[in-house]
């Protein structure tokens, strides 16, 4: 198992690596791919000193205030640009000078570390090294297990959720789902079918068709009246002809 300084030092040469991989790609996919694997290592790098190798060797190698102050403050800045990063699509405008820009600032930071710092905690001897090295890997182990059971948790989630969606959509047993059904069967009014239509049309009070009998007994009442008309009139006019007929004699 390497020591502290050995394992801070195999960091630092993974993440130039990365550094220099990105300057010599110019395809998008591959690039972001690149940028998502240095800023992980970043990231665990940057836990692994704060919470072990900063406080120790502040303590007991006797560094500078300043230059340890200095270090974190660099840390900070590193952490804003990876989560700005994270957000970010390869193809997004200031992906690659935003990049460029924390390789830059991270460099500077690994060459003050390993030409001040580290000879500085190497004077606390090897086994001390060791010590904080085992450590240190084994928070490392730590960090990168909890990392793949947030994503795992995540998505178990996310196709829980799915299958939720899918079974209110398919109408199976979910009460929510049956009170929607029962409050819409019993807004909405039930659609009248041709059997409803016709059974109305025939029970409804409308006029009775006429049929042959019945036109043929109004053709007959209408000769009748037609009739006794013609001879009304008839007999008017005989009437008439024989009062005249009297008076002239």
């Amino acid at each position: 198992m390497p020591d502290a300084l050995q394992l801070l030092r195999d960091d630092h040469k993974k993440v130039k690596d990365l550094f220099k991989q990105f300057g010599e790609t110019e395809d998008v996919r591959s690039r972001g791919a690149i940028v998502q694997e240095a800023l992980k290592e970043l990231t665990i790098h940057a836990e692994l000193e704060e919470e072990i190798f900063y406080p120790a060797v502040r303590q007991e190698a006797g560094i500078e205030e300043d230059k340890m102050d200095e270090a974190d403050e660099e840390h900070h800045v590193a952490k804003v640009l990876i989560a700005e990063l994270q957000k970010m699509r390869p193809t997004s405008s200031h992906f690659i000078a935003k990049f460029t820009v924390l390789a830059e600032s991270v460099r500077h930071h690994i060459d003050e570390e390993e030409s001040e710092m580290l000879p500085k905690a190497a004077e606390l001897g090897m086994s001390r090294m060791d010590e904080l090295g085992m450590e240190m890997e084994r928070r490392k182990m730590e960090l990168m297990k909890n990392g793949l059971r947030r994503v795992t948790s995540t998505s178990r989630k996310s196709t829980a959720g799915t299958s939720r969606r899918r079974t209110t959509a398919g109408g199976s047993g979910n009460g929510r789902s049956s009170r929607t059904t029962s409050r819409a069967t019993t807004r909405t009014r039930p659609v009248a079918t041709a059997s409803t239509r016709t059974t109305s049309r025939a029970t409804s009070p409308t006029r009775r068709p006429r049929t042959a009998s019945t036109r043929s007994t109004g053709a007959s009442s209408r000769k009748t009246a037609s009739t006794r008309k013609t001879t009304g009139s008839g007999s008017a006019r005989g009437r008439s002809a024989g009062g005249t007929a009297r008076s002239r004699r």
